[in-house]
């Protein structure tokens, strides 16, 4: 609605998570006669040299993830909102180990930095549980993980990060396969959390703890950034900046009972990310969102989302 009220017609386009789409989406945007795009690249799998054509073509702004650091770029603050959760599991119960996301993207690698820095900053040896696939089916993988994990003997410690929820919705799978008890209430075996405020986070048993990006904010500093470069109003060059996150805590991961440490009834902080180069470009006629998937979220896509905790989203 907002392209609308600028005069622009929107145009969105998917990848679905496949590089050769993604690819033929970026062609077939540079075959246009385009405004501006607005664009979420896959990560370490995007074509850099027909993405950097297509950046030098047309005015772009890139959500999410980023492939090298002198792009215009709106994202979260991954230091931050991970740092945050991981220090609310810390200060409400047993330490987190953590299960990172596959390589695929830089958040991946932002977010396993921030755990580890944490946990030392804590005084705590950091637990990384790695995963080694390179690959977008998060589920299964957190599910193969997590059942291996437990078939030989359970996780370092009973809480458990995961990078993203969609790694969290298959550590949950396995746990209750094996009849493990995921929750903050007396009799549980596990506490998991993870990071997105995925859609369905709220609908899993228990509710999924997790980190939620302020997508919306998200997506209206990017398209102030994009009609920016459009109008020709910034000087070429690097700017940056970082949106935060809210968050609060779930029934899927408050204090268990047996730790001592005092469990407040509600934490919530915020935090919030976006750096962003601006560069001038020709004003066209079509400005073009174009997301590694299909949209969840209406205003952009499920990549922009807070720390929630399961049984409440506040």
């Amino acid at each position: 609605m907002r392209c609308l009220a600028e005069g622009y017609w929107p145009i969105v386009l998917s990848s679905h998570g496949e590089r050769k789409l993604e690819a033929r989406a970026m062609r077939t945007l540079m075959s246009l006669k385009i405004a501006g795009v607005l664009m979420a690249p896959l990560g370490f799998e995007t074509d850099a040299k027909l993405l950097s054509s297509l950046s030098d073509s047309t005015p772009a702004v890139f959500l999410d993830s980023r492939i090298g650091d002198d792009q215009p770029f709106v994202g979260t603050d991954n230091r931050q909102s991970i740092g945050n959760i991981t220090e609310y599991l810390y200060r409400t119960g047993e330490h987190p180990c953590f299960l990172e996301m596959p390589a695929v993207n830089q958040n991946a690698l932002e977010r396993r930095s921030a755990y580890i820095e944490t946990m030392e900053r804590l005084g705590v040896e950091p637990i990384v549980l790695p995963i080694t696939a390179k690959n977008w089916n998060f589920e299964e993988l957190g599910y193969q993980e997590a059942g291996r994990i437990l078939d030989r003997g359970g996780f370092p410690t009973r809480t458990v990060l995961c990078a993203n929820d969609r790694l969290a919705f298959g550590v949950i799978s396995a746990a209750f396969e094996r009849r493990r008890h995921v929750g903050r209430e007396e009799g549980c075996d596990l506490r998991v959390a993870g990071h997105d405020d995925h859609p369905l986070s709220r609908f899993t048993c228990p509710p999924l703890t997790t980190v939620a990006q302020d997508y919306r904010q998200i997506a209206q500093l990017g398209l102030d950034m994009l009609f920016s470069r459009i109008n020709a109003q910034e000087s070429a060059g690097r700017q940056s900046r970082r949106k935060s996150v809210a968050w609060t805590a779930t029934s899927s991961c408050a204090a268990l009972p047996d730790i001592s440490k005092k469990t407040p009834k509600r934490h919530r902080s915020h935090i919030f990310a976006i750096p962003s180069p601006q560069l001038p470009g020709e004003k066209m006629h079509v400005v073009c969102c174009f997301a590694p998937f299909e949209c969840v979220n209406p205003p952009l896509c499920r990549h922009f989302a807070l720390i929630t905790d399961g049984a409440h989203l506040s």
